[in-house]
């Protein structure tokens, strides 16, 4: 394996008594296995999340590259899935649950002498017309840049 973490982020099967019963094509066999059924081999990942908050996985996979970002070093976080797997989900979220890219800019901004990204106005913006506003602190006495790219490519 290489030192380059890969996780998988199992979807939920639905609320619905009929989308629970619906048989899986994958089956977890611990928490970094995972294969598809009535197939020999499996695939390894540094970790399998299957029932997850979206703040329990920032914790454990995006929190420590944030980190590594306001240490002047270079992140990537990519996401891959066919479509409807849950990856814009996971990335940003809905009204009521922040995505893992919406509390990484906040902890950004947190670091930032207490300003805060506004996630209503980041997530309605989020793309071509990325806007973040933010509580600056009058008193700050520093000066800080940031650059963020998102790419959403898609191969229909």
């Amino acid at each position: 394996m290489s030192n380059i973490p890969h996780y998988l982020r199992l979807k939920p099967r639905g609320d619905s008594a009929e989308a629970r019963e619906a048989v899986s094509l994958i089956e977890t066999q611990d928490e970094t296995h995972v294969k598809f059924k009535d197939t020999a081999s499996a695939n390894k990942f540094t970790k399998i999340f299957d029932n997850i908050s979206q703040l329990d996985l920032y914790t454990q996979t995006l929190q420590d590259l944030t980190v590594d970002t306001l240490e002047n070093k270079d992140s990537v976080f990519f996401t891959l899935g066919p479509s409807n797997s849950g990856k814009s989900y996971s990335i940003y979220g809905d009204g009521s649950n922040p995505g893992v890219a919406i509390y990484s800019l906040n902890e950004i901004f947190n670091k930032i002498n207490g300003n805060f990204a506004d996630y209503k106005v980041l997530k309605r913006h989020f793309g071509e017309n990325f806007i973040v506003s933010s509580n600056a602190q009058k008193n700050c006495t520093g000066e800080y840049g940031l650059s963020l790219s998102v790419f959403e490519i898609y191969n229909d």
